[in-house]
């Protein structure tokens, strides 16, 4: 595998650039997500949420961040792991770099979907999602080893949806 990295400058949680998110944990929707990926998925809920208390979280996803095949700390490989589905996308896109050889399982996404989902969203069927944001002003974001890309990368209750466009 060739050394491939993302950095991403902030994100976007449910549409808004949020520089604290906290969710509350107030349906039972999320209060069975939040049980449910403590239970199935302990490690990535550590890297993903903090508990403030029994109803409140607080997202703690990087907001900037590099993260590639030699990022190696435990919390990094999780990350990489997280961020190496693909199955939002169509079987003709391509996800333009690998960072690790497996991925989480559809539900992790469900659940983390669930747990993000805003308030006046809780009870309806929909659920929420989290954008990297990019800043390609700053350089390339994203890179398989052999070429640098410009990408979008949101995650949803679907999973990871990659769009990329190679640099011509």
């Amino acid at each position: 595998m060739l050394h491939s990295y993302i950095k991403w400058q902030y994100i976007i949680v449910n549409d808004e650039e949020l520089i604290e998110p906290i969710f509350t944990i107030n349906t039972p929707k999320k209060h069975n997500a939040l049980s449910k990926l403590k239970e199935l998925f302990p490690e990535l809920f550590d890297v993903l949420f903090y508990c403030i208390d029994t109803n409140n979280v607080r997202l703690s996803f990087p907001h900037k961040y590099y993260l590639g095949t030699d990022s190696n700390s435990k919390s990094d490989v999780i990350l990489r792991r997280f961020l190496n589905d693909c199955s939002n996308n169509d079987m003709d896109e391509l996800k333009p770099i690998e960072l690790l050889n497996s991925s989480y399982p559809l539900i992790a996404y469900e659940l983390f979907s669930s747990i993000i989902t805003p308030d006046y969203n809780a009870e309806n069927q929909s659920y929420g999602e989290l954008t990297l944001g990019f800043n390609d002003t700053n350089g390339h974001v994203c890179s398989n080893g052999e070429e640098a890309h410009e990408i979008s990368i949101t995650i949803s209750d679907k999973g990871i949806k990659w769009s990329w466009w190679p640099n011509e």
